[in-house]
């Protein structure tokens, strides 16, 4: 082969790898492009599903509120056998009655909530017609029923259940320190009615 032929393959192949190489850059380039366009999207995606996220949350919490407002008249009673044929308002009418010393306290209405657990009676539901009465009750309720073998309780929605269930070894340790605390409106509380902030 000749120096002339060497020469002339070795520029095409000089040629071929220029364009190869162009070819590469511009695959490169594409490539970039897209990946930074993608980062681009995932951002606006990002701050799209935070903002979705925000959203869910107030609708939750206004639910949430809504619920508890609908439930302010309400109270549970807490470890009332069941007996046959039991009319609940009655039962409540006598335990307002004997133990309260309350008469002609309106009563919407009454009946048991689910099916208890391990063994225990279901809660009796009482829905009150006036918020006041049930206040009334609720502050009298730990005092009159000490010694009981029932108690009574508020009945909180889901979501205040469990923000109460969340804090109780922290209010179990204040109240060891004298501090007593309350759970109202979905949150403990202190004297001053301000919400209680725990660590942990």
């Amino acid at each position: 082969m000749s120096l002339k032929n060497l020469l002339v393959g070795q520029k095409e192949l000089k040629n071929k790898v220029d364009l190869l190489e162009d070819s590469v850059n511009s695959s490169f380039e594409f490539v970039h492009g897209r990946l930074e366009d993608l980062e681009k999207n995932n951002v606006a995606l990002e701050k799209k599903v935070d903002k979705q996220g925000e959203a869910i949350e107030f609708l939750l919490d206004k639910c949430n509120t809504l619920e508890r407002f609908s439930r302010r008249n309400n109270f549970r009673i807490v470890g009332v056998p069941v007996e046959k044929g039991e009319r609940c308002i009655e039962k409540v009418e006598k335990i307002l009655r004997e133990d309260f010393h309350l008469d002609n306290v309106a009563i919407e209405r009454a009946h048991r909530d689910g099916r208890g657990l391990q063994g225990k009676p279901p809660h009796i539901l009482v829905k009150m017609l006036s918020y006041r009465d049930k206040t009334s009750i609720m502050i009298k309720a730990r005092d009159v029923l000490r010694g009981k073998d029932y108690y009574m309780v508020d009945d909180l929605t889901r979501e205040d259940l469990k923000e109460k269930k969340k804090w109780k070894s922290h209010v179990a340790e204040a109240y060891e320190k004298g501090e007593k605390c309350r759970f109202f409106a979905g949150k403990w509380r202190g004297k001053d009615g301000q919400a209680k902030k725990f660590d942990g």
